[in-house]
């Protein structure tokens, strides 16, 4: 059984040794029916992105993608990113934590037009690594953890309501929410118990390998 913790000790020292380049986006779209966003965002929702060298400028990675010397395979499938969180939240699987750093480290206008398209992949992923980041500066009102936390329900008040609940049914987006709180109440209760400071290395899995 994977948990968040033991994740976290593997992906949070990782270093990006790729320049991301996002595949420019068309004109703004209304967002779609109801039933036409949940079918689009479990079967065919993806982010593509165009990866290249990141020892190259801004200009010269511009020219080298218009090439074709970048990659261009690289996406993010909607469904499989669904049967993943659904596997870590009713199943105890491996937290998807890569896939959600693709999508919360592109830029703002991309994760926006994720938000309009499928609102469950961009929620669940700041959910997601919120969770982790508790693991690793401890539970706190101000700190990474809560502000990534602060986007995931911000983000979920600005779809409209009949959308997400659509969406939610099969979407785990409230057992991602909820287990944050879980998250947080348990590493709060622990460190009043133990009466000293958080330390990270002593949470079961936290340690790199």
């Amino acid at each position: 059984m994977m948990s968040v913790a033991a994740a976290v000790g593997k992906h949070h020292t990782r270093t990006w040794r790729v320049l991301l380049l996002l595949l420019a986006p068309g004109l703004p779209r209304p967002l779609p029916d109801k039933n036409e966003l949940a079918n689009a965002c479990y079967f065919t929702y993806r982010v593509g992105y165009v990866i290249c060298d990141d020892g190259l400028s801004a200009e010269d990675a511009q020219a080298q993608m218009e090439a074709g010397g970048c990659n261009q395979d690289f996406r993010l499938i909607g469904s499989d990113f669904q049967r993943q969180v659904v596997r870590h939240y009713s199943r105890g699987g491996r937290p998807p934590l890569e896939e959600a750093m693709w999508l919360l480290t592109s830029p703002d206008n991309f994760q926006n037009r994720t938000l309009s398209e499928c609102p469950p992949m961009q929620v669940i992923a700041y959910a997601l690594l919120g969770e982790a980041k508790l693991y690793i500066e401890g539970p706190s009102k101000t700190g990474e953890a809560a502000s990534l936390m602060f986007h995931a329900v911000r983000q979920a008040k600005d779809v409209p309501g009949d959308v997400m609940n659509s969406l939610a049914r099969a979407w785990p987006v409230d057992m991602a929410l909820q287990r944050f709180q879980e998250t947080y109440v348990g590493l709060e209760i622990l460190i009043t118990a133990r009466g000293d400071s958080y330390d990270t290395s002593e949470i079961d899995g936290a340690e790199d390998p």
